[in-house]
């Protein structure tokens, strides 16, 4: 008997010589369904030990060696000294303070408020974000902020360094306070420390909003600028013979172009008289007994800066008509004699 064969959906039949059914469907071949993962970002990894490696072999090590190591710090307030080589350190997510030691190093502070210090070398800090400290240490060395208020100090700079500081963002500051502010030139972009017996180093910086010596804070470009001396005005008075004077404020008149607060450095004393200074920008005059007529005397002024301007004040002392003094006479004649 033939074979008869008839479709069944996904495969066929077959009907053996006995009419029975037999399996001759076709086993459908599996879908393939292919996945795919795409990354849309990549948060920091946060670790939770300190790790030290060769910075040229990746291998790990104990800490710090003299030659060049890396560093990474953890969730901790880490410190880290990279000793001798030239070293790469970064602080993680902590208050970190890194060393550089001796070597040309980069350190990264990284998260929150660190404390870097190059070391000798030719040096790179990075502060990251929050408030920190970056330290030259000597050499030539670059300093950037990064995105908060840090502060930028200058230790064991020498003769020809050259150190460039990029402030960043918000409020920054070049902490010279271990200089008076008569030691350095600042034309606004670029400072020069004078360090004594004909050396000096430089500083060039952007984005720094303030410049702090030990005499003060200065905007960049206001130290060196030049002081201008200040503008003393003579002065006119008057008084009667035999009465003493006390002048009106003589600095009222006085001016300072830079803003400079003015005081009486010095002063002299009159021909005919004499002067006290009563501290507050005013004298005393006492003319001499019975004198009148001109009289003068000289007072210097002080910007406090070592500029100064001297001033005349000018006397006129009016006559006064002194009462009669009539005194008792007594005489001796002879009797019967003409006196």
């Amino acid at each position: 008997m033939a074979r008869q064969q008839h479709d069944a959906g996904q495969g066929s039949s077959a009907l053996d010589d006995h009419g029975n059914d037999t399996d001759a469907c076709e086993t459908p071949s599996p879908t393939r369904v292919r996945a795919e993962l795409k990354v849309t970002s990549l948060e920091p990894r946060i670790l939770l030990s300190t790790t030290w490696v060769d910075a040229d072999t990746g291998d790990a090590q104990a800490g710090a060696t003299e030659g060049n190591d890396a560093f990474t710090g953890d969730n901790a307030d880490n410190t880290a000294d990279g000793l001798g080589g030239d070293d790469v350190l970064h602080g993680g997510h902590g208050d970190d303070t890194l060393f550089g030691g001796d070597g040309n190093d980069v350190l990264h502070g990284d998260m929150n408020d660190d404390y870097l210090d190059g070391g000798a070398g030719d040096d790179q800090l990075f502060g990251g974000q929050h408030k920190d400290i970056l330290v030259s240490g000597g050499g030539n060395d670059y300093l950037s902020g990064g995105q908060h208020d840090d502060i930028f100090r200058f230790d064991g700079a020498q003769d020809g360094d050259i150190v460039t500081v990029d402030g960043g963002q918000h409020n920054d500051t070049i902490d010279l306070s271990e200089y008076d502010s008569s030691e350095l030139t600042d034309d606004g972009s670029t400072i020069t420390v004078d360090l004594g017996g004909g050396q000096s180093f430089t500083i060039n910086y952007s984005n720094v909003e303030n410049i702090q010596t030990s005499d003060g804070t200065f905007d960049p470009g206001e130290i060196g600028a030049g002081n201008d001396a200040p503008d003393a005005i003579d002065d006119a008075y008057t008084t009667d013979e035999d009465t003493p004077l006390t002048t009106g404020n003589v600095l009222t008149n006085d001016t300072d172009l830079d803003g400079d607060t003015l005081s009486v450095d010095s002063f002299t004393q009159p021909a005919h008289g004499s002067v006290a200074y009563n501290g507050d920008g005013t004298f005393t005059y006492t003319p001499a007994d019975n004198y009148h007529g001109d009289d003068s005397f000289t007072y210097t002024v002080s910007d406090g800066h070592g500029g100064t301007d001297t001033a005349t004040i000018d006397l006129t002392v009016d006559a006064v008509n002194d009462g009669l003094d009539a005194s008792d006479d007594a005489y001796t004649t002879d009797e019967d004699t003409p006196l």
